[in-house]
């Protein structure tokens, strides 16, 4: 259960918020209560929207930016991880608006049908029944559709699984794990973002970004937070595991954080009970 107070996080949408908005949005449907501590005191910067966060990136940050973009294919898992656009329709301030959500997502069982998992906060908002959620996998020149096929429903069970409605072929996947999270745990995060590198050379297109080095700093609350550092276009994205042979797991969903130095996720392991109805 989250124990938060009014102070909202920002949700790695690729859609940008004024930040009176994000506050207002989160704080009535994530109701995000900041924790003591550490981890408190930085949250409370995280009213920002990220696409502010994406501003100051943009000006030059005194911090370094500890992700970096994939060479194309390098690994097999790559193909695994993709891009998820959503045609979602939200009332803004009276008006009905539509736009598209740009997001991540990753296969997590094998074959032509795989199981895809992304955030729930994605696709807030879908309603369409002409438009289809389209998914485009890394190293594919086109995307595909997907159908929502269950998911947590809120910020608190921030998840969201999906199946092709086509068979999908050439693409990757990554195991969920089963393994106890822990504080100190090392993890990667790992989603399709803008990524501008160095200073002043200005945003590049989408790319898959990963952060290689961040670990676990809480595993006592759902959320469970991180240091990993993830911006627009992360959610649904995966924090990742090297096992003791080098092959990687999914054991997060990325969800909603400070766009600097806190990432919060949902755990992946808790939703294998749940993949056989899902299958």
């Amino acid at each position: 259960m989250l124990r938060h107070s009014a102070t909202a996080l920002t949700v790695f949408y690729s859609h940008k918020f004024d930040t009176l908005r994000a506050m207002t949005r989160l704080n009535t449907v994530s109701s995000f209560v900041i924790p003591r501590g550490p981890l408190g005191r930085l949250l409370m910067w995280s009213t920002f929207v990220l696409s502010l966060a994406h501003s100051v990136t943009a000006l030059g940050e005194a911090t370094a930016d500890p992700r970096a973009p994939i060479q194309a294919h390098a690994d097999p898992w790559h193909s695994a991880i993709g891009q998820l656009a959503v045609p979602v329709t939200r009332v803004e301030h009276g008006y009905t608006r539509h736009y598209t959500e740009h997001c991540t997502a990753v296969a997590v069982t094998a074959g032509p049908n795989p199981l895809i998992l992304s955030a729930w906060h994605c696709v807030e908002g879908y309603r369409s029944l002409i438009e289809p959620i389209q998914l485009r996998m890394s190293g594919q020149r086109s995307p595909i559709s997907v159908q929502l096929v269950a998911s947590g429903g809120s910020m608190e069970q921030d998840w969201a699984a999906f199946r092709p409605t086509a068979p999908l072929s050439g693409a990757s996947w990554i195991p969920v794990s089963a393994q106890a999270l822990s504080h100190d745990m090392a993890v990667m995060a790992a989603g399709f973002t803008e990524y501008a590198a160095p200073p002043g050379a200005g945003p590049r297109p989408r790319s898959l970004v990963t952060h290689r080095t961040c670990r676990i700093t809480d595993s006592d609350q759902m959320p469970v937070a991180s240091d990993c550092v993830a911006k627009q276009g992360a959610s649904g994205g995966a924090i990742l595991k090297r096992t003791q042979s080098g092959s990687l797991r999914v054991i997060g969903i990325i969800s909603a954080g400070d766009g600097e130095s806190v990432s919060l996720f949902y755990p992946a392991g808790s939703l294998l009970p749940r993949f056989a109805s899902l299958r």
